[in-house]
């Protein structure tokens, strides 16, 4: 499974699908999607319908989504998540560590406040304009190449698979069978 290192691009990646479809969450209750994004603050906050989370997942998708391919996010998607992040932001605990002020979910925090004060830190890193989304499936990953030409989430997924069919399309066009 794709790993992403920020918790909320592991919950947009929650996906299984191979398409631009959304179809298939890779996780089939609550249990598996908590061990899927893998933050021990998930567990610990007061629970939400999982289909409120997917509701949530798919507008952060839209407007990260939108992000990444340089164009404004859908006005719905874009206030659901502002939304979202205002809610937990109002819920967060503060807290002056050495290594600078830190923000995390309070006592009252619920699933999608752990998960919007991630995409929280995320929109405010200097990895935005490293956001890109995958050519082949609708994975989101941060590109950390020198230049901007990373085009998959990750080679062993959706590369081979992508550079297999270009092969035998050159392939059928130069009219050699392919096996």
């Amino acid at each position: 499974m794709y790993h992403a290192e920020n918790a909320a691009l592991r919950f947009v990646n929650s996906i299984e699908d191979d398409g631009k479809t959304r179809d298939i969450n890779a996780f089939r209750d609550m249990a598996g999607l908590l061990r899927l994004v893998g933050d021990p603050a998930l567990s610990q906050a007061r629970a939400v319908p999982l289909a409120e989370l997917l509701s949530f997942r798919e507008a952060l998708f839209a407007v990260l989504s939108s992000i990444a391919s340089g164009k404004s996010p859908d006005p719905s998607y874009d206030a659901a998540v502002r939304a979202a992040i205002a809610a937990s932001l109002a819920r967060a605990n503060l807290s002056l560590s050495s290594d600078g002020l830190r923000l995390g979910p309070g006592p009252s925090s619920t699933q999608t406040d752990v998960l919007a004060l991630s995409a929280y830190a995320l929109l405010t890193s200097e990895d935005v304009p490293r956001l890109s989304e995958c050519h082949r499936c609708t994975r989101l990953f941060i590109d950390r190449g020198r230049g901007k030409g990373r085009r998959w989430c990750d080679m062993a997924r959706c590369g081979n698979r992508s550079k297999a069919e270009s092969f035998r399309a050159r392939k059928r066009a130069a009219g050699d069978s392919v096996r």
